[in-house]
């Protein structure tokens, strides 16, 4: 299955661009993030420290593939590695409607063996900046269909021309989802942004407030770096 995957991505890839041409090749954006706790949008996965790195490329303007990776230094090995599309068409100068399908492995076994989801979201932008996006938890012989519910707010303070101070607050509704019901979390965090050119940094706080028994409260932090070539 990882390898047809793995052939799924390359042939969109092929698909949409001349590779007579090297010019016309879509470049990639890579991102490494260093975290305090391998957290997802319902609440902590796993405690201590992750590396989590992203490469993407758009080979075309609306269509974003990427694959990204969970670094566990406790288990000192990739415990997820996740493959990801996103089709994304604007509606208007400020909302953005998006969908996608997303098929998760995990090398060690840590959180079985594969999950796979659907996808969509919509992003406005504005004085305040909103996102809703809906996870459709796919079944299969080791997990029951969920559904997830993001919900997030933020506003953006421009410091100077290079950096952004952006305060946020987002929360998690879930149906079945991993075996989890209702508001699963509340977190409010603020972030610091850098970007110059085509690199890009970031250090953010945050404070989850569980709402259900097994999500606890926590804070936690991370730092990341990324570059588009």
């Amino acid at each position: 299955m990882k390898k047809l995957i793995k052939l799924l991505f390359a042939s969109l890839l092929f698909q949409f661009t001349d590779i007579g041409k090297t010019e016309d090749l879509p470049k990639p954006y890579i991102q490494t993030t260093l975290t305090s706790d391998y957290m997802a949008p319902q609440g902590a996965v796993a405690d201590g420290k992750s590396r989590q790195d992203w490469i993407s490329v758009n080979p075309t303007k609306n269509l974003t593939l990427g694959i990204w990776e969970n670094y566990s230094f406790k288990e000192h090995a990739v415990n997820d590695r996740d493959y990801v599309s996103s089709l994304g068409v604007p509606i208007n100068s400020n909302l953005t409607a998006s969908v996608g399908f997303q098929y998760w492995t995990y090398p060690t076994g840590s959180f079985g063996n594969f999950d796979s989801a659907e996808t969509a979201s919509l992003q406005y932008s504005g004085l305040i900046d909103g996102e809703l996006k809906y996870t459709h938890l796919n079944r299969d012989s080791q997990t029951e269909r969920g559904e997830r519910v993001q919900a997030g707010l933020s506003k953006t303070i421009n410091l100077t021309k290079d950096f952004l101070l952006k305060p946020f607050l987002s929360t998690c509704y879930v149906d079945n989802y991993y075996g989890l019901n209702g508001f699963s979390q509340v977190t409010p965090g603020i972030s610091l942004n850098l970007s110059k050119g085509n690199f890009n940094a970031s250090a953010s706080a945050s404070t989850q407030k569980g709402l259900v028994d097994s999500i606890k409260d926590k804070s936690y932090w991370s730092v990341s770096v990324g570059y588009q070539f």
